[in-house]
């Protein structure tokens, strides 16, 4: 397990020592030989482990440590302190000042080795959790901040949907009391867009006896549907005259009451102008019309409530 380790002494044969057993396994290694300028490196980058001497010039090792423990970005850095192996007051002052462990003089690289790589692997894992720590509170903040803007767009619809409600209340009463007449304009409108096509479809019949059939029997129910909502007054014009006319008959008074001529309606049915005033005299014999009255005239009248 490799690691970036700064030492700080000011005798270089501890220096020495100490940068050729760590780099020799790996280890980065920066010495320093007064604290001043140990401080100054750390703040600008941070190692993961710190060698500190204790008699120095200047600055001495316990300084050193507490102003490292002071400083946020570097209190969590494990010192290891550099001792003689009978200072025992060192030790106890350097564990009182935050110091995580020392190292005798004369070194023993087995020792050096060992100390650091404990250290090394503790400092790694707590700054694991630290960092796991902080990401579990980002993502707490930004769960938190997400649901209030989740709950903020709730209530909004909520009062969106609640002011639906009332409009849609507002809306059931005024078609309660407006229904019968909504209804009925929207049935006219029906009416006015199927009886056109309904008087194409017999216009397309081509023989009386088809209209005797099935395709008849479906155009009379159509008018009778439609007459309970827009009566046809040409519907029941073969009642009117006891059933006398036919299919045909009823076409031809149907165009003649639209105002067409002999030969437009001979030529809308496809049939021969002869036919059509054939048809025309069985009709005003049937329905009783004086030959001094005008056809037309008598069947507007006879149809007109």
């Amino acid at each position: 397990m490799q690691g970036e380790i700064m030492i700080i002494d000011d005798r270089s044969d501890n220096l020495h020592n100490l940068i050729t057993m760590l780099s020799a396994v790996g280890h980065t290694v920066l010495a320093f030989w007064d604290g001043k300028s140990a401080l100054e490196a750390a703040a600008k980058k941070p190692p993961e482990i710190i060698l500190l001497g204790i008699q120095m010039p200047g600055l001495d090792g316990f300084t050193v440590c507490q102003r490292l423990k002071a400083d946020p970005g570097l209190k969590q850095i494990p010192v290891i302190f550099l001792t003689a192996l009978n200072e025992v007051d060192d030790k106890l002052r350097a564990f009182a000042q935050g110091g995580a462990d020392y190292v005798s003089k004369p070194f023993a690289s087995e020792e050096v080795l060992a100390r650091v790589a404990a250290h090394l692997r503790m400092y790694r894992l707590l700054r694991a959790s630290e960092i796991h720590q902080q990401e579990t509170e980002q993502f707490v903040r930004e769960r938190t901040l997400e649901l209030e803007r989740k709950n903020a767009q709730l209530a909004e619809q909520t009062k969106k949907l609640k002011e639906s409600m009332i409009a849609m209340d507002v809306l059931i009463r005024k078609v309660r009391e407006d229904g019968q007449a909504m209804a009925d304009e929207a049935l006219r409108g029906l009416c006015a867009e199927i009886l056109p096509l309904v008087n194409r479809l017999e216009g397309m019949m081509a023989t009386e006896e088809s209209l005797h059939g099935e395709p008849g029997q479906v155009v009379a129910e159509i008018r009778t549907r439609l007459a309970r909502f827009a009566p046809d007054p040409m519907a029941d014009l073969e009642q009117r005259v006891n059933g006398n006319l036919s299919y045909r008959e009823i076409e031809i008074v149907r165009l003649l009451v639209e105002g067409n001529s002999s030969d437009q309606i001979a030529k809308r049915l496809e049939i021969s102008s002869r036919s059509v005033d054939s048809h025309s005299y069985n009709i005003r014999k049937k329905i009783g019309v004086p030959a001094k009255v005008r056809l037309r005239n008598h069947l507007v009248q006879l149809i007109t409530p």
